[in-house]
């Protein structure tokens, strides 16, 4: 086997694990969601104090707003083939195909997981709020 005829058969291994280290680049979406959820989990204690205002309101909805960015900036990135390794599947970009196929993957774990533990995902082993305000109200 000739050197070229060597490298050749090596680049679509390359390219795939080149666009599957860049697929990770989706993940902001799921942390920037996550952020975005803090803020309405303690929205009721938010303004408790100015200790709160940053730490549960100001820092995770700038954070989460930030990283929903990036998520969007990132797919639309990773639609076009020739950002990252150039491979493409029907036209789009194979690191946006591995990268929904990550998130797609996660959400049949969740839905597994929801399947063998319902007492979780109904609120019945956590609390559904958050903790009461000490604040008093008017």
């Amino acid at each position: 086997m000739s050197v070229s005829t060597a490298r050749r058969a090596q680049a679509p291994a390359r390219s795939f694990g080149t666009g599957r280290i860049r697929s990770k680049g989706l993940a902001s979406g799921q942390l920037g969601l996550t952020a975005l959820a803090c803020v309405w989990y303690f929205r009721h204690t938010a303004l408790d104090s100015l200790r709160d205002f940053a730490l549960r309101l100001l820092a995770p909805l700038l954070g989460g707003i930030a990283l929903v960015a990036v998520f969007i900036q990132t797919a639309v990135d990773f639609w076009d083939p020739a950002y990252g390794s150039g491979s493409q599947i029907f036209g789009v970009g194979l690191v946006f195909v591995l990268g929904v196929g990550i998130i797609a993957l996660g959400a049949v774990f969740l839905v597994g997981a929801a399947a063998r533990r319902p007492e979780f995902f109904s609120g019945r082993s956590l609390p559904r709020r958050a903790p009461a305000s000490g604040r008093e109200r008017v």
